[in-house]
């Protein structure tokens, strides 16, 4: 199985009759304002900001004969090297086709600090270690109000 690519976007939309995928607003950097309660710091714990996204991934596989599962993992890496959050699915592509679009939506954005954020995309087969495959930058600006 190869990993062709992924993309951040902030939804997906795949087309019932030529099942061609459409990526509605590509990620590249969020602005979000941050208005704190009376004594609230944020004191390094994370914020979830209300932003919804998909990472959208392409693999293929030239062997159809067989049915292939994998797990595939977004990991989201703050500054710092921080990991904040991730998620884990998995992934089937079925005997015959070779390849397989997998979209994982994520519903909230854990938020410390202003900076570059990536979203680090993962995949594992049968009892292998998970392995990058991709990193998605995302620019993060915190404009406190």
């Amino acid at each position: 199985m190869r990993h062709v690519w992924s993309i951040l976007c902030r939804r997906s939309i795949i087309d019932s009759e030529s099942n061609n995928i459409s990526l509605i607003d590509v990620l590249e950097g969020i602005q979000t304002n941050y208005k704190p309660k009376d004594g609230d710091q944020n004191n390094g714990h994370p914020t979830v900001i209300p932003v919804d996204f998909e990472v959208v991934s392409f693999f293929e596989d030239i062997d159809k004969s067989k049915e292939l599962r994998f797990k595939i993992k977004i990991d989201i890496i703050a500054p710092g090297n921080v990991v904040n959050s991730g998620s884990e699915n998995e992934v089937v592509l079925p005997i015959g086709p070779k390849r397989l679009r997998q979209r994982s939506r994520i519903n909230g954005f854990p938020v410390t600090v202003s900076g570059s954020y990536r979203m680090v995309v993962k995949i594992k087969q049968d009892k292998e270690e998970f392995k990058t495959v991709a990193e998605l930058p995302l620019d993060v600006t915190i404009k406190v109000v």
